[in-house]
C-alpha cells in the first residue's frame, strides 16, 4: 500500500513538475507573443506614417511639376520674345548701316559737286 501511495505521489509530483514546466513555457511564449504584437503595432504605425508622408510628398511633387510646367511655358514665351526683339534689333542695325552707307554716298556726291563748282 505504501508502494501504491509512493507511486501515486511520484506520479503527482511528476505531473506537477510537468505542469510547472508547461506553465513556464506558456508564460515565456505569452511574453514573446506580446512583444511580437507590440512590434507589429509599431510597424503598422510606422507604415501608416510612411504612407501618409508618401501621399504628402506625391502631392508636393504634383504641385512642383505644375509649377515647373508653368515656368517652362514662361521661359519659352520669353525666349520667343527675346528672339523677336533680337531679330528686330538686327534689322534696325542693318537699316542704320544701310542708311549710313547711303548718306555717306550722298555726302560724297554732294562734296564732289561742291568741289566741281
Amino acid at each position: 500500500m505504501i508502494e501504491d501511495a509512493l507511486f501515486w505521489l511520484g506520479l503527482a509530483a511528476a505531473s506537477g513538475a510537468g505542469l510547472l514546466i508547461s506553465l513556464s513555457q506558456l508564460h515565456k511564449r505569452r511574453k514573446e507573443l506580446n512583444a511580437l504584437q507590440a512590434d507589429a503595432v509599431t510597424q503598422r504605425t510606422a507604415a501608416a506614417l510612411a504612407t501618409e508622408r508618401n501621399a504628402v510628398l506625391e502631392s508636393q511633387l504634383a504641385t512642383y511639376q505644375q509649377e515647373l510646367s508653368a515656368l517652362n511655358a514662361q521661359l519659352s514665351a520669353q525666349n520667343a520674345t527675346l528672339s523677336e526683339r533680337e531679330s528686330h534689333h538686327q534689322s534696325q542695325i542693318k537699316w542704320a548701316e544701310e542708311s549710313r552707307a547711303t548718306l555717306r554716298t550722298e555726302l560724297e556726291v554732294i562734296g564732289q559737286k561742291l568741289l566741281a563748282s
